[in-house]
Formats: C-alpha cells, sequence, structure tokens
C-alpha cells in the first residue's frame, strides 16, 4: 500500500533524456580539515528487537547522536515510529485514531516531525513528537491532504498540500518571523512540493523534476532547472544538492547560492550536512555508496559482509552517513575512524 510517507523518492527507475548540460566542474575543492586521514566503517544500525531488518530504515537525524526512522508492521505496511538514542531503538505507536506514523525530519532540541494516516478515512495529519507527546500542527484552511517534509532547529517547518477541491499542489511553511503560515504557490510551480529547510529559512522546493529556492520572497530557479529535469534532495548550511537526470547517467551537484557544481566522478546526491559533506552513490543509480566532501570524491563506503550493494541516503552534520545494505543486511551507518 502506498501511503506516502516516506520522504525518500525512490529514482533508480526514471527515464533519463538526453541532455545537453552545462555545468561547472570544481578542480580544487578542499576538502574538511582531517577528512584525507578518515577510513570509514560500516556498522548495522540496532533494529528493535521484533523488527525484521529489511522492514527497517533510517530517515532522519538530529546531528547530535540520535536518529529516527521507521519499522513497517503488519501485511498492510503500516509504520511505527522507531526513534534511537545514540545506538538504542525503541518504537513508538501511532497516535490516538491514526493507524501509521513515520517521521521525515527531527531537529537539535528533539522534535520529531512525522506523517500520520488513518487507513480507514485515508485521514492524514501532521504530528510534531516530542517530550513524549504527539502535538498536532493546525493546517490552515481550503487545503487538504498535508505531507510535511522538514524541521530547522528554530521548529521552522515545510510541507505540502493540496488545495481543497482544487487541483495542483502547494508549499506550506510555518516560519519563524510570521503570525501565521505562509503559503508559497508561485505561477512557475502548479505542483510545487517542498524538499527541504535551511536554518535561516531559505526553503528548497521543486515539482518533481526541478530545483529552486524560496527565500525572502522570491523564488531562484537553481540552473540548469527548470530547463534540464533536475532531482532535488536537500539544503544545508547554504550549500543544495540534487541529480541531473542525463542519458549517460545521473550527474551529482551541489549549489552553492545559485551556482551549480558537478561532484566529481558523476552519480546521485542524497543528502548534505553543514559541513559540506555529501551522500550518495558512484557513477550510476545502482553504484557504490560514496560520500563527497564540497565537489570532491572523498571516500567509498565500506560494504557489509555479505553485501554486494549499498546505498548512501543521510549524512549527519556529526558526520554519520546512514544508508541500506542488500542481503538481508538493512540499515547500516558509516562512521570516521582517524587512520
Amino acid at each position: 500500500m502506498d501511503i506516502g510517507l516516506v520522504k525518500r523518492c525512490a529514482t533508480a527507475g526514471v527515464a533519463a533524456v538526453a541532455l545537453s548540460v552545462s555545468v561547472s566542474v570544481s578542480a580544487a575543492a578542499s576538502p574538511a580539515p582531517g577528512a584525507a586521514a578518515c577510513s570509514y566503517q560500516v556498522t548495522p544500525v540496532v533494529v528493535p528487537a521484533d523488527a525484521e531488518r529489511e522492514r527497517v530504515e533510517v530517515v532522519a537525524t538530529d546531528g547530535a547522536g540520535n536518529y529516527s526512522g521507521t519499522q513497517i508492521v503488519g501485511s498492510v505496511g503500516a509504520y511505527r515510529l522507531v526513534l534511537w538514542h545514540g545506538d538504542d531503538p525503541r518504537t513508538v505507536a501511532p497516535p490516538k485514531g491514526f493507524d501509521s506514523v513515520a517521521p521525515v525530519s527531527q531537529n537539535r532540541s528533539g522534535a520529531v516531525l512525522v506523517n500520520a494516516v488513518s487507513f480507514d478515512d485515508r485521514d492524514r495529519q501532521i504530528f510534531l513528537y516530542r517530550d513524549g507527546n504527539y502535538e498536532p500542527l493546525a493546517i490552515p484552511a481550503g487545503f487538504v491532504d498535508p505531507r510535511a517534509v522538514a524541521i530547522n532547529d528554530l521548529g521552522e517547518i515545510v510541507a505540502t498540500a493540496t488545495p481543497s477541491g482544487g487541483t495542483g499542489a502547494v508549499v506550506i511553511a510555518w516560519l519563524s518571523y510570521a503570525a501565521r503560515p505562509v503559503i508559497i504557490s508561485p505561477p512557475e510551480l502548479p505542483y510545487a512540493s517542498a524538499v527541504d529547510i535551511d536554518q535561516d529559512g531559505t526553503i528548497m522546493l521543486g515539482d518533481g523534476y526541478s530545483a529552486y529556492l524560496w527565500r525572502s520572497g522570491k523564488l531562484i530557479a537553481l540552473p540548469p532547472s527548470p530547463e534540464v529535469p533536475v532531482l532535488s534532495r536537500g539544503i544545508s548550511a547554504g550549500r543544495a544538492v540534487g541529480t541531473i537526470l542525463d542519458a549517460k547517467g545521473p550527474k551529482g551537484v551541489v549549489w552553492t547560492g545559485n551556482i551549480p557544481e558537478l561532484l566529481e566522478g558523476g552519480g546521485s546526491a542524497e543528502s548534505i550536512n553543514r559541513h559540506g559533506l555529501i551522500a550518495g552513490r558512484a557513477r550510476a543509480w545502482d553504484g557504490p555508496p560514496v560520500v563527497w566532501q564540497g565537489t570532491r570524491l572523498a571516500a567509498e563506503l565500506p560494504l557489509p559482509a555479505g553485501s554486494a550493494s549499498a546505498r548512501a541516503d543521510l549524512v549527519s552534520d556529526d558526520g554519520t552517513v546512514f544508508g541500506d545494505a542488500d542481503a538481508g543486511a538493512g540499515p547500516v551507518h558509516w562512521r570516521c575512524a582517524v587512520r
């Protein structure tokens, strides 16, 4: 059952089109201090005692050692919220009246942003989970089917929703300086979709195959979008990442402001942290899991024993990289050890 609660979208089956892409390639991106002396070690993520490893996924982190994700339960594919304090997991039941709950983002204050759904009436609701309680987020009148996407350390939130009785989609933002939610519905994006929010309130958005920033009420295109299809993925500390769709293979890209640079070796970029560390896959959609520092390929990540493939989906501000490996390994994380 597709209940649309997990932020990350599968992209391996996207049909690419022939493109002529003009994006600069950085010749001398500098790694972070100590990056050259880093040796990554892979470790299985500890899952709840009653969970099958293949049915658990890490999707968010607070950047300080704690993280959250989902456990699929039952035959209908309902999600349970899993919270890790350090590396110790515990599951949390859905809010009363809902059958499934999944996190999409969390911040350093301990707030976890989740989407919940009721299977009987298909009702959807956004909640903040903190201090052991679910707090519903009030959705502006005139909008339905809300889907939370991201929260920053100020507690600012972005979500996507559908106009009641209408078509298209809008981005809704709860911003610290605004007395009420801000509706973002630019004419360039009749099906606007939120992607992420930076610590300064800059919002990354698109329509599935485009990349834009919304800052101070202005919409800023991220080249080569919208002329060239792009999968937008995230933003942190003023740098955004995504993947250019090209018939010759995916091309990971990082934007500083709205200036694009291709990632060394091609591949797909999935996540970026505030230090400019990027996680993804090199060369191809099914390429090896890697990290880039800036635009430079910093390391190919090792696979767990018995696995032939893995993906790197999420990088925390503390440098931990999360992903998933095949052959039953399920969720894993990579951490840097100084050589």
